[in-house]
């Protein structure tokens, strides 16, 4: 009775010691738990064909110093079906026209500067690739295509976020990326790679065919090189809180030179040549030891007690009964002839028809607004105008006697020439001052200008 007794109390004990010797609960911030908060800071990114109708959607985010934000990033392959007709889709009733304010098309990385500014959309601090440890949890940010959703939107609440991890540090094609095991899905494309603490280390950029849970992030370290070589302030993460306290193995891993701070070429094609860099261990602080402390008093007190309990069971027992032994746990063997995938990889935007262009023919800017800018033939047609889901060329909304589309060129590859036709309200002008008549196409040839409205918005069409 006695012996039953002392064994309750023991176990009793042991009860209490295991509960208060537990670690406390992570924070918010150790967990990830704030992460909901940086969905304030992503954008959907559409870009328009001359008829209207989307031909990409991806995923871009907020940089700046503060509110008001000026600049979002996304990837190039999300702008490049037509640079000229780029929006911010808040829904089908708020696009707000962006700029390409400069692509890099080999990291696949665009920053597009918008035409007014917007608050209430934060700009997120941006990190660097010294902050990344292989191993440490990593969360993608963005808007991908097979959402759950009954039409459009791309406000905080629609953002999908999923969790993952660093895989590695790598490179794709010359680019220095981070292999992650995070889902990506078409409609990613350009969304932020974040750490625990919220800042951005890379941008979502392609998922392995046929591979699962292999997909690419750009480092930011890209972006970031050409703001500051711009001398564009940013919101960058606080030198002590990127370092990952969550590590893997410690085995090292295959990676890249250092990126953005030397000046990386571009992605695709170009970059800093691999090589070998180890994972090295983050040092633990005074404050997690001093937390880690009662679990270790009581993992003490836990193998103490244990051993009491089996003295006093075996001393109650005069003659202990023979265990039969039971078969041996072999260890996990390593992967035998393991291949490195060999898959291409696909941009993760939906959808992505890559038109490619019919000749080398162009619409060039000669004075106004888009003085020196060319905007080339891809599409077989280029529209002018103010309303970004229309035209190739567009206007602020401010500029009231340029019409929502004002009017349209098309080449034709087998004559050389070019036609000119207007719909607008004020008018489309031949460099003879001649109007255009609504609805009666005139040809122009190479060298040929005109333009719209005013003599101040001149045009000339090219070839070669």
């Amino acid at each position: 009775m006695r012996k039953r007794t002392l064994l309750t109390n023991i176990m009793l004990l042991l009860f209490f010691l295991v509960q208060f010797s537990c670690p406390a609960p992570a924070t918010a911030d150790e967990a990830g738990g704030n992460i909901q908060n940086y969905t304030k800071s992503i954008v959907r990114i559409v870009t328009f064909d001359d008829r209207g109708n989307p031909i990409a959607l991806g995923t871009g985010f907020a940089i700046g110093a503060s509110e008001p934000i000026k600049f979002v990033v996304t990837n190039y392959h999300v702008v490049a079906p037509n640079l000229y007709g780029v929006c911010i889709f808040r829904s089908a009733d708020d696009l707000l026209p962006a700029d390409v304010f400069q692509v890099l098309p080999n990291s696949d990385v665009a920053i597009l500067q918008l035409r007014q500014p917007l608050y209430q959309i934060p700009p997120l601090a941006i990190g660097d690739q010294n902050m990344v440890q292989a191993g440490q949890d990593i969360y993608t940010l963005g808007f991908p295509g097979g959402d759950v959703a009954d039409w459009l939107t791309s406000y905080a609440k629609d953002v999908t976020i999923t969790k993952g991890v660093i895989s590695k540090k790598s490179t794709w094609n010359g680019t220095n990326v981070y292999q992650i095991d995070a889902p990506i899905n078409p409609g990613n494309s350009g969304g932020p790679l974040i750490d625990k603490n919220g800042n951005v280390i890379g941008i979502n950029t392609f998922k392995m065919r046929n591979k699962d849970n292999i997909n690419g992030s750009v480092f930011i370290d890209y972006m970031t090189d050409v703001m500051d070589s711009r001398g564009i302030p940013l919101k960058k993460a606080d030198a002590g809180s990127g370092q990952s306290q969550q590590l893997g193995t410690g085995q090292g891993s295959t990676g890249t030179a250092a990126g953005g701070a030397g000046g990386p070429t571009d992605s695709a094609g170009g970059g800093s040549a691999p090589g070998t860099s180890a994972t090295t261990a983050v040092p633990t602080s005074s404050k997690a030891a001093s937390n880690n402390m009662p679990l270790y008093l009581g993992i003490g007190g836990v193998a103490a007690l244990a051993i009491i309990v089996a003295v006093v069971v075996m001393a109650s027992k005069k003659k202990a009964a023979p265990v039969a032994a039971g078969p041996a746990v072999a260890p996990v063997p390593p992967v035998q002839n393991f291949t490195p995938p060999t898959a291409a990889a696909a941009p993760v935007t939906t959808p992505m028809p890559k038109t490619q262009a019919k000749s080398k023919a162009s619409l060039k800017g000669v004075s106004g607004q888009f003085a020196g800018q060319e905007v080339d033939f891809s599409t077989g047609s280029v529209t002018i105008g103010r309303d970004p889901r229309l035209c190739q060329v567009v206007f602020p909304q401010s500029e009231t006697d340029v019409s929502r589309k004002h009017c349209t060129l098309r080449y034709d590859e087998a004559s050389n020439t070019f036609t000119l036709e207007d719909f607008s309200s004020n008018g489309t002008f031949l460099s003879s001052n001649q109007k255009l008549e609504q609805g009666k196409p005139v040809t122009l040839k190479p060298g040929d200008r005109f333009y719209v409205s005013d003599p101040k918005h001149v045009f000339e069409v090219k070839v070669g």
